[in-house]
Protein backbone atom coordinates (compact mmCIF):
# COMPACT_ATOMS: atom_id res chain seq x y z
CA UNK A 1 0.00 0.00 0.00
CA UNK A 2 3.00 2.16 0.67
CA UNK A 3 3.65 2.18 -3.12
CA UNK A 4 0.61 3.34 -4.20
CA UNK A 5 0.87 6.38 -2.10
CA UNK A 6 3.92 7.34 -3.17
CA UNK A 7 2.62 6.50 -6.72
CA UNK A 8 -0.24 8.74 -5.71
CA UNK A 9 1.88 11.81 -4.55
CA UNK A 10 3.51 11.93 -8.07
CA UNK A 11 0.71 11.71 -10.07
CA UNK A 12 -0.57 14.88 -8.02
CA UNK A 13 2.93 16.45 -8.59
CA UNK A 14 2.97 15.76 -12.39
CA UNK A 15 -0.26 18.48 -12.99
CA UNK A 16 2.12 21.39 -12.40
CA UNK A 17 2.80 22.24 -16.33
CA UNK A 18 1.24 21.23 -19.38
CA UNK A 19 1.89 22.07 -22.80
CA UNK A 20 -0.67 22.05 -26.21
CA UNK A 21 -1.41 19.12 -27.40
CA UNK A 22 -3.51 16.24 -27.93
CA UNK A 23 -4.45 13.06 -29.72
CA UNK A 24 -5.93 12.89 -33.31
CA UNK A 25 -6.93 9.71 -35.78
CA UNK A 26 -4.00 8.18 -37.40
CA UNK A 27 -1.15 9.15 -34.19
CA UNK A 28 0.42 6.33 -33.32
CA UNK A 29 1.72 5.76 -29.71
CA UNK A 30 4.60 4.50 -28.28
CA UNK A 31 4.80 3.94 -24.33
CA UNK A 32 6.78 2.71 -21.58
CA UNK A 33 5.52 2.81 -17.85
CA UNK A 34 6.03 1.76 -14.56
CA UNK A 35 3.66 -0.53 -12.95
CA UNK A 36 3.30 -1.11 -9.04
CA UNK A 37 0.56 -3.72 -8.44
CA UNK A 38 -1.23 -4.56 -4.87
CA UNK A 39 -2.55 -8.58 -5.30
CA UNK A 40 -5.33 -9.83 -3.87
CA UNK A 41 -4.82 -11.93 -1.02
CA UNK A 42 -1.43 -12.96 0.89
CA UNK A 43 0.50 -12.06 -2.27
CA UNK A 44 3.37 -9.40 -2.27
CA UNK A 45 2.91 -6.56 -4.15
CA UNK A 46 5.40 -6.14 -7.38
CA UNK A 47 6.97 -3.23 -9.60
CA UNK A 48 7.50 -3.84 -12.98
CA UNK A 49 7.84 -1.99 -16.26
CA UNK A 50 5.96 -2.07 -19.24
CA UNK A 51 6.03 -1.88 -22.95
CA UNK A 52 3.21 -0.78 -24.62
CA UNK A 53 1.85 0.63 -28.51
CA UNK A 54 -1.45 2.33 -29.85
CA UNK A 55 -2.98 3.68 -32.47
CA UNK A 56 -5.49 6.05 -32.79
CA UNK A 57 -8.60 4.69 -35.43
CA UNK A 58 -10.62 8.10 -34.20
CA UNK A 59 -9.62 11.23 -32.73
CA UNK A 60 -11.32 9.62 -29.36
CA UNK A 61 -10.76 5.78 -29.94
CA UNK A 62 -7.05 4.48 -29.49
CA UNK A 63 -6.48 0.34 -30.22
CA UNK A 64 -3.77 -0.69 -28.03
CA UNK A 65 -1.23 -3.41 -26.59
CA UNK A 66 1.12 -4.02 -24.12
CA UNK A 67 3.41 -6.34 -22.35
CA UNK A 68 5.39 -7.25 -20.12
CA UNK A 69 7.88 -10.26 -18.78
CA UNK A 70 10.20 -10.67 -15.90
CA UNK A 71 11.61 -13.46 -14.15
CA UNK A 72 11.69 -13.62 -10.29
CA UNK A 73 12.97 -17.16 -7.83
CA UNK A 74 13.56 -18.96 -11.64
CA UNK A 75 10.66 -18.30 -12.69
CA UNK A 76 9.27 -16.79 -15.78
CA UNK A 77 6.31 -14.45 -15.36
CA UNK A 78 4.13 -12.04 -18.21
CA UNK A 79 1.08 -10.58 -19.71
CA UNK A 80 0.67 -9.64 -23.14
CA UNK A 81 -2.81 -7.67 -23.85
CA UNK A 82 -5.36 -6.37 -26.75
CA UNK A 83 -8.02 -3.69 -26.32
CA UNK A 84 -9.04 -0.37 -26.65
CA UNK A 85 -9.20 3.04 -25.04
CA UNK A 86 -11.96 5.56 -25.34
CA UNK A 87 -10.38 9.03 -25.14
CA UNK A 88 -12.43 11.97 -23.57
CA UNK A 89 -11.66 15.37 -25.11
CA UNK A 90 -10.57 16.86 -28.48
CA UNK A 91 -7.48 16.80 -30.39
CA UNK A 92 -6.44 20.53 -28.60
CA UNK A 93 -6.92 18.87 -25.34
CA UNK A 94 -3.70 19.04 -23.08
CA UNK A 95 -5.25 16.32 -19.89
CA UNK A 96 -7.17 13.75 -22.17
CA UNK A 97 -8.78 11.46 -19.06
CA UNK A 98 -9.54 7.82 -20.77
CA UNK A 99 -11.41 4.60 -20.15
CA UNK A 100 -10.55 1.33 -21.33
CA UNK A 101 -10.02 -2.51 -21.43
CA UNK A 102 -8.10 -5.33 -22.54
CA UNK A 103 -8.17 -8.78 -22.63
CA UNK A 104 -4.37 -10.35 -21.04
CA UNK A 105 -3.04 -13.32 -21.95
CA UNK A 106 -0.89 -14.74 -19.31
CA UNK A 107 2.57 -16.06 -20.25
CA UNK A 108 5.87 -17.39 -19.16
CA UNK A 109 6.38 -20.72 -16.64
CA UNK A 110 2.83 -20.13 -14.97
CA UNK A 111 0.52 -19.48 -17.30
CA UNK A 112 -2.57 -20.49 -15.49
CA UNK A 113 -4.93 -17.91 -16.17
CA UNK A 114 -5.59 -14.79 -18.53
CA UNK A 115 -6.86 -11.92 -17.46
CA UNK A 116 -9.40 -9.16 -17.84
CA UNK A 117 -8.62 -5.56 -17.49
CA UNK A 118 -10.75 -2.60 -16.87
CA UNK A 119 -8.78 0.59 -16.29
CA UNK A 120 -8.98 4.79 -16.22
CA UNK A 121 -6.24 7.47 -16.44
CA UNK A 122 -5.10 10.56 -18.10
CA UNK A 123 -2.58 11.74 -20.22
CA UNK A 124 -0.70 14.69 -19.43
CA UNK A 125 0.94 16.18 -22.31
CA UNK A 126 3.87 17.26 -21.45
CA UNK A 127 4.88 18.59 -25.50
CA UNK A 128 3.31 18.80 -28.52
CA UNK A 129 4.80 14.61 -29.07
CA UNK A 130 4.60 13.34 -25.45
CA UNK A 131 2.70 13.03 -22.73
CA UNK A 132 2.87 11.64 -19.05
CA UNK A 133 0.46 8.62 -18.81
CA UNK A 134 -1.64 8.28 -15.17
CA UNK A 135 -3.22 4.75 -14.84
CA UNK A 136 -5.68 2.75 -12.51
CA UNK A 137 -6.12 -1.06 -13.56
CA UNK A 138 -8.04 -3.82 -12.39
CA UNK A 139 -7.48 -7.13 -13.31
CA UNK A 140 -9.73 -10.42 -12.61
CA UNK A 141 -8.75 -13.75 -13.61
CA UNK A 142 -11.09 -15.64 -16.16
CA UNK A 143 -10.23 -18.54 -14.45
CA UNK A 144 -12.91 -18.57 -11.38
CA UNK A 145 -11.04 -22.22 -10.09
CA UNK A 146 -7.18 -19.82 -9.59
CA UNK A 147 -8.01 -18.12 -5.94
CA UNK A 148 -6.39 -14.64 -5.08
CA UNK A 149 -5.49 -14.10 -8.40
CA UNK A 150 -7.31 -10.82 -9.10
CA UNK A 151 -4.86 -7.13 -8.58
CA UNK A 152 -5.39 -3.32 -8.56
CA UNK A 153 -2.36 -1.83 -10.34
CA UNK A 154 -1.43 1.93 -10.76
CA UNK A 155 1.25 2.80 -13.98
CA UNK A 156 2.51 5.89 -14.43
CA UNK A 157 4.68 6.47 -17.64
CA UNK A 158 5.41 8.10 -20.64
CA UNK A 159 4.38 7.88 -24.09
CA UNK A 160 5.89 9.75 -27.34
CA UNK A 161 3.39 9.75 -30.90
CA UNK A 162 4.23 10.04 -34.55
Amino acid sequence: MKNIKVLLAIVAAGFAGVAHAGIEQGDTEIGVSLNISEPEGDIDGTTFVIGSYGYAITNNVQLLGAGFIFETGGELFGNVGFGADYLFGDADSTVVPFVGGSYQLNVGDNDSTDFIDLHAGLKQFISERASIDYQIQILEATDSEVEDAGMTTLTIGINFYF
